[in-house]
């Protein structure tokens, strides 16, 4: 019991500075980066899989007007 308290203090003792560390140092870029990825990913798999849409009913991608949080790619 006491052991599992100390395990808990010990982790969040090491993982909130980590964390504050990605958010300060990393967060503001490589969010972005990961998103627009994600996306660009996400259009090329429902073009794969969802081809009878483009093919047969000349389906289009709408462009993504979403304000990011720090900015435009």
């Amino acid at each position: 019991m006491l052991r599992d308290s100390v395990l808990v203090f010990l982790s969040a003792l090491i993982l909130f500075p980590l964390a504050g560390v990605y958010y300060i140092g990393f967060r503001w870029w490589l969010e972005p980066l990961l998103t627009h990825q994600a996306e660009r990913k996400l259009r090329r798999e429902i073009r794969r899989d969802f081809s009878f849409l483009f093919d047969n009913f000349q389906a289009q991608f709408v462009p993504n007007e979403r304000k990011y949080r720090w900015g435009k790619f």
